[in-house]
Parts: structure tokens; C-alpha cells; sequence
């Protein structure tokens, strides 16, 4: 009677069907509607309606080295230029600054969108919905030209096209790697890793500081009742599933951030306190994930795009182009 979806184009493929129950009078009898951030919220409305429950958020930013960060007497960097000179820095001192493993795609067109998103913010939307151009985005071009100078200046690991996302990881928890772009799931990969230094964590700082969208991010996951399910006994597992009381033991024991808010416990590990309560401070300034308006099929093949600019068979430039024609062919045949 309930089960789990991924907003975007799958839920709406699911609403289509008829098989799913709209949740909107719900959500304004318990009160629901006042709890979920308007932002979340929309992800999960269809046609003015709203059809699933987010059940936990994500939010995308840099895990570092504190050991590398203190010997080499840097600073957390808050503005691009400062992040710049971290790297370069990094560099100099023998070490590669930027994690990236891309074999087998995942998780290049994430990445590029990162990036992407800290220069064009909410552009950068209307252009995964096919309503301005790829090539007409001067601002996710400036992005994907940060994101390509991660390989082209040399702060990004060799062969990023050689080694695949959990190869990455090793060389950051080898030391080797002083920094990784990665979401709240990877804390407790870190701490199953057991590296012999402290992990920090800041957010990516904007590529343009008139971006409206602080980083990468959105519904991590969430539940939908089935049109045919018991309403009475959905519901109750739905009022459990929301109280705070759950909420933290989810925040606690698997460093799952909760889609609404509540009052994040101090007891908890320090690095789990500090990106969920960052994370609760700027809820209103998290994008989405592509997929919430890419149609799946071009994200797969954005994926590959992406690895054919790292690898040098692509300019920032012609990337672009690439997606748009992509993009365009996929509306027209569908």
C-alpha cells in the first residue's frame, strides 16, 4: 500500500497511471503542508497537486582532509577565488585537490551539474526542462568551465576516467586526494573507512556569487500510497514515518537529514551535527537533481557528454551543444 518513488519524471509516469492517491488533503489535515520546505514541496506536485511524501534530504557538498588543511595552514575557503587558491595550493604541496572517478559514468553529469548550478542557480532548472537552450545558458557554461578546469589546471587525481566512483574514495581516504564532492551518504562510508585523519566539510563555494542556489541537492527519496491501499492504516505508517521522534533516530544512526525540520540533537557526531544543521539553515537555497526535470534517457546520455569533454574529445563549448541537440531530439520524438 506504500512504497517508494523518485520525484521528478518517474513520479509523474506513476501519477499518470491513476494507481497513485493524491495526498493533498492529507497533507493540509495533518498539518504536513506546513512541515515539508515550499521548495521540497514542489517536487513532489503534479499539476497543482501533491502525489508523495519526501522522507529524507540531500544536500551536496566538499568532504576535506582537516589534517592536509591545518599542515598546509588553509582555510576553509567561503568565496571561488579562495577555493581556487586552496587547490592551488594543494597542488603545490604534492597533493591532488579535487576527488574524480567517472568510469562508468556515474556520477559525471552530477557533477557537472554542481557546478552548473553554482554559476546559473535556478537557470540552470529551466534549462534541464527544455525551456531555454543549453547554448543560450552563458552562466552553465562558466560552470562547466570550472568544472573542466578541475583536470585541465591539474587539481583533479589522473585519470579520472580510469578509476570508478568507490576507486575515488580510496585515494581520498588514502590521503592522497584532499577533497571530495559527496552527499550526507557518505558519512558513514567515511566512518566505516577509518581514515587516519578528521573529516571536515563546506559547501562549494559559488562559482557566481549572484547564484540563487547554494548547492546541488533536494529528495533524497519518498513514499507514495498506493489509489487502492487501506487509507486509514497508510496513513498511520505515514504519521509515524513523519515524527520527529523517528526522524532523529534515522539522523542518528544512519546520518539520514530529514525533509522537514526538527532540532537537530548535539549529542550526535560533529560532522553529522554540522551538515544537518547547514543544511536546515539553507533549505530554501538547495537545487535539484537533474533527474527532477532531465528526462532519465538524457541524463544517461549527459553522462557520457560529460566524459567526452574530460577527456579532452569535448570543449566546454561543444558540450553544450552536444546537450542541446541531444535534448532538442529527445522533446521532438517524445
Amino acid at each position: 500500500m506504500l512504497g517508494g518513488v523518485d520525484v521528478g519524471a518517474n513520479l509523474r509516469a506513476l501519477v499518470s497511471t491513476g494507481q497513485v492517491r493524491d495526498l493533498t488533503e492529507y497533507y493540509r489535515a495533518s498539518g504536513l503542508i506546513e512541515r515539508i520546505p515550499p521548495n521540497l514541496l514542489s517536487q513532489v506536485t503534479v499539476e497543482g497537486r501533491i502525489y508523495a511524501i519526501p522522507q529524507n534530504l540531500e544536500s551536496v557538498g566538499i568532504f576535506y582532509n582537516k589534517d592536509v588543511f591545518a599542515e598546509l595552514e588553509l582555510e576553509v575557503p567561503t568565496e571561488w577565488a579562495e577555493y581556487i587558491d586552496v587547490l592551488e595550493a594543494v597542488k603545490d604541496a604534492g597533493y591532488y585537490g579535487y576527488t574524480m572517478g567517472l568510469a562508468g559514468g556515474w556520477p559525471s553529469a552530477l557533477m557537472a551539474s554542481m557546478f552548473m548550478y553554482s554559476s546559473a542557480g535556478s537557470e540552470y532548472i529551466d534549462v534541464l526542462s527544455g525551456t531555454q537552450p543549453w547554448t543560450d545558458c552563458d552562466n552553465c557554461l562558466d560552470g562547466m568551465n570550472a568544472f573542466y578546469g578541475m583536470v585541465d589546471n591539474g587539481y583533479a587525481n589522473p585519470e579520472p576516467l580510469g578509476i570508478d566512483y568507490n576507486q575515488s574514495l580510496d585515494l581520498f581516504y588514502q590521503g592522497i586526494t584532499v577533497m571530495v564532492l559527496n552527499g550526507p551518504w557518505f558519512i558513514d562510508d567515511a566512518f566505516a573507512a577509518e581514515p587516519d585523519f578528521e573529516i571536515g566539510f563546506f559547501y562549494l563555494p559559488a562559482v557566481n556569487p549572484n547564484t540563487d542556489i547554494k548547492t546541488l541537492g533536494g529528495i533524497g527519496g519518498s513514499l507514495i500510497v498506493a489509489e487502492y491501499a487501506d487509507v486509514d492504516a497508510a496513513f498511520k505508517v505515514v504519521d509515524w514515518l513523519t515524527t520527529e521522534e523517528i526522524a532523529v533516530q534515522a539522523l542518528r544512526e544512519i546520518s539520514v537529514l530529514p525533509a522537514f525540520s526538527i532540532a537537530v540533537p548535539e549529542d550526535i557526531d560533529p560532522l553529522t551535527f554540522q551538515i544537518a544543521s547547514e543544511t536546515a539553515a539553507n533549505v530554501d537555497k538547495l537545487g535539484f537533481w537533474p533527474v527532477t526535470y532531465l528526462p532519465p534517457k538524457v541524463f544517461g546520455d549527459m553522462n557520457q557528454i560529460v566524459q567526452g569533454m574530460i577527456g579532452g574529445m569535448l570543449t566546454p563549448e561543444e558540450f553544450m551543444t552536444e546537450m542541446q541537440e541531444t535534448h532538442s531530439t529527445y522533446l521532438a520524438e517524445n
